[in-house]
């Protein structure tokens, strides 16, 4: 008898903590929702309807994971778009390095992509710098930069 109290306690105080994280979770779930609904959008509108651009709201959420090397990772986060003209658009990222799995660092960079008139992506250029970093990335953030620039333009 003695034995079955105490497993039917367990089994309540179980039930009593799962409930209690579902709660949780729920109210996690409706003020991250919150945030989503109420959060401005980077991206600007003129950029949205632009001719020469995509849809670059699917674009203000997306990132990408540049490999730097044995265990060390750069996530690139984009965080504004600006279409500066015709053919170029600027990107600011938000880059976290990553070293065995662990955040070592979090800076902004900002990239400017060029374009032909036949939104062929023809060069970047990083902030402050007038060559074109895809002459000086290593093949693995070549790659990324550029299918990242294909798919701004789409």
């Amino acid at each position: 008898m003695h034995n079955s109290l105490v497993l039917l306690a367990i089994i309540l105080g179980s039930q009593s903590c799962r409930d209690q994280t579902n709660e949780a979770a729920s109210r996690q779930q409706d003020t991250i929702a919150s945030k989503e609904q109420t959060a401005p959008d980077p991206v600007p509108d003129a950029f949205k309807s632009a001719s020469f651009g995509g849809d670059s709201g699917k674009m203000s959420t997306h990132s990408f994971v540049v490999s730097c090397g044995s265990g060390c990772a750069m996530t690139h986060n984009v965080r504004k778009i600006t279409q500066l003209r015709p053919s170029a658009i600027e990107v600011t990222f938000g880059i976290e390095l990553y070293t065995d799995e662990t955040l070592t660092e979090s800076y902004d960079e900002t990239y400017t992509f060029y374009y032909t008139a036949a939104k062929t992506l023809e060069r970047i250029a990083r902030e402050g710098e007038s060559g074109n970093a895809l002459e000086t990335f290593p093949p693995s953030a070549k790659r990324a930069f550029e299918d990242f620039g294909i798919q701004l333009v789409r």
